[in-house]
C-alpha cells in the first residue's frame, strides 16, 4: 500500500484507537456474546469510516481524493479557469496517495480531450460564417492549452483543425 508513510500518521492513529476499541470489545468476558458482536461491529464500523474520513497530515483524505477526481470528470470541457484552480488540490492527492496518479491523470487526460473536441467543434460550425474569427478563436485557445501535460496527444487534431480553419480563410480571399 502507498500509505504506509509519515503523513498518513493520524489515520494510523485512528485505526489503532479502533483496533483496541476491538480487542477490548472481542475479549470483554463479562459480555454476553450478542453485546460483544454488536461491540465489535461497531468498532469495524468506526475503523472504515477512519480510513475513509480521516485526512492525512497534509489535509486529503481517501474521501476527498475520491472526490477531486469526480470533480475533474465532471469539468465542463473549456473550463480552463476550473481545470488550473483545482491542480494543487489533485497534487497534493497524487502526493498523499500515489495510487491515484493513474486515476487523475486519465481524468485530467479526459478532460483535455473532451475540451479539444468541443473546439474543434466549435470551430468547423463558425467556419462557414467567419472563418478568420474561428481560426483566430482556435489560435488562441490552443495556446491556452499548450501548457498542459498531454497536449501532445491533442496536437495531431488540432493542427488538422488549424489547416482546415486556414482553407477556409484562402477561400474566402480567392472568392
Amino acid at each position: 500500500m502507498d500509505w504506509f508513510h509519515g503523513s498518513h500518521l493520524p489515520r494510523w492513529l485512528a485505526l489503532g484507537v479502533c483496533g483496541v476499541f476491538f480487542i477490548v470489545f472481542a475479549f470483554a468476558r463479562r459480555q454476553r456474546w450478542p453485546v460483544r458482536l454488536v461491540e465489535v461491529t461497531v468498532a469495524l464500523a468506526l475503523a472504515g469510516m477512519a480510513a475513509w474520513f480521516v485526512p492525512t497530515t497534509t489535509g486529503v483524505s481517501l474521501w476527498s481524493a475520491y472526490r477531486r477526481v469526480d470533480e475533474l470528470n465532471r469539468l465542463p470541457a473549456g473550463d480552463m479557469s476550473g481545470y488550473q484552480r483545482g491542480a494543487p488540490a489533485r497534487k497534493d492527492v497524487v502526493v498523499a496517495f500515489p495510487s491515484f496518479a493513474m486515476d487523475v491523470a486519465d481524468a485530467e487526460q479526459a478532460w483535455l480531450r473532451r475540451t479539444v473536441d468541443e473546439l474543434i467543434e466549435q470551430t468547423d460550425r463558425q467556419l462557414a460564417q467567419d472563418p478568420q474569427k474561428a481560426l483566430a478563436e482556435l489560435h488562441r485557445r490552443s495556446k491556452e492549452l499548450e501548457s498542459l501535460s498531454g497536449y501532445q496527444l491533442v496536437k495531431k487534431d488540432l493542427d488538422a483543425s488549424h489547416r482546415r480553419a486556414v482553407q477556409a480563410c484562402l477561400r474566402v480571399v480567392q472568392n
